[in-house]
């Protein structure tokens, strides 16, 4: 490939990576929070909103003992929740690209191409993407755990782990 091409490569795919950021960012925004959503922002145990750390961790024991189970990702959904929705998307906007991040590192990629095609196949490969990616309780399935593998797998393939 020539010095024009490659450039022209370079700069057509940092367009279409921040058109993609600005998309993922839009669509978290309009999705609204829903009954679950407005209902892990409540402590589990009472109606009253989550103001700190303890709250979720006595929330979550009280839905280990009530629910049994997934306390992590509900963990993490009441961390981001507390944070209130425009952050939360915004935490989700990061998520995503640190998945597409490790996504390329795990694969030995480099380069806008690699990573614009790995968060492709994120949203392309996910059958209902508009309730497991972009709806606060869905997301914390495929992004937050998607990017614990993936640390996990680096970890394991540079002998941390």
């Amino acid at each position: 490939m020539n010095k024009k091409t490659q450039k022209l490569m370079r700069g057509l795919t940092a367009v279409l990576t921040v058109v993609f950021f600005l998309v993922i960012y839009q669509t978290h925004r309009a999705v609204v929070f829903t009954m679950d959503d407005e209902w892990y922002s409540t402590k589990l145990y009472d109606t009253a909103p989550v103001t700190g750390l303890w709250d979720i961790v006595k929330s979550q024991i009280w839905h280990y003992n009530n629910w049994g189970g997934r306390s992590i990702a509900h963990g993490i959904l009441q961390l981001t929740l507390m944070a209130g929705q425009w952050a939360a998307d915004l935490l989700n906007v990061a998520v995503t690209v640190l998945l597409g991040v490790l996504m390329c590192r795990v694969a030995g990629q480099r380069g806008l191409w690699a990573f614009l095609a790995a968060l492709s196949m994120v949203l392309g490969l996910n059958a209902d993407w508009r309730m497991t990616m972009f709806w606060q309780s869905g997301g914390q399935l495929p992004l937050y755990h998607g990017v614990r593998a993936g640390v996990c797998a680096l970890l394991s393939e540079t002998g941390a782990g």
